[in-house]
């Protein structure tokens, strides 16, 4: 089963779970939709690191990543960080408040090749490095 496939499945059951515990202010669908912008965005991100990664091997004979890793937040990980900074649990605060929705984390064989691929995404002019 893909990942895909598998967090779309855990994002329905913790619906399910979390529905009689929790008013969400929209509806699920405006949920999933933002969830689809954040699988958007890991995907996007994802797509420039491997041609980075490509362009760089033909330069220098050398991959810089040796793998990437990628996770969208769960639905539950959302609310009970919300609650815990004892946030609303809405939409708008989870975008306004929580910095770590999605995340891509590359994973290189040497410090140098970090800095590597942070000077060259930093040069992306759609690329904000934090």
């Amino acid at each position: 089963m893909n990942n895909r496939i598998m967090q779309k499945e855990i994002v329905t059951d913790s619906l399910g779970s979390l529905n009689s515990q929790i008013k969400l202010n929209q509806p699920v669908k405006e949920f999933l939709v933002l969830q689809q912008v954040y699988e958007a965005g890991i995907k996007e991100i994802r797509t420039k690191l491997e041609i980075l990664d490509d362009e760089f091997k033909i330069k220098h004979d050398h991959n810089p990543i040796h793998h990437m890793e990628y996770r969208l937040k769960s639905l539950d990980s959302i609310v009970n960080k919300l609650k815990k900074r004892n946030l609303e649990v809405s939409l708008e605060s989870m975008v306004e408040n929580l910095t770590d929705i999605a995340g891509v984390r590359v994973i290189c064989n040497y410090v140098s090749d970090v800095y590597r691929i942070a000077e060259l995404l930093v040069k992306q002019s759609d690329i904000k490095l934090i």
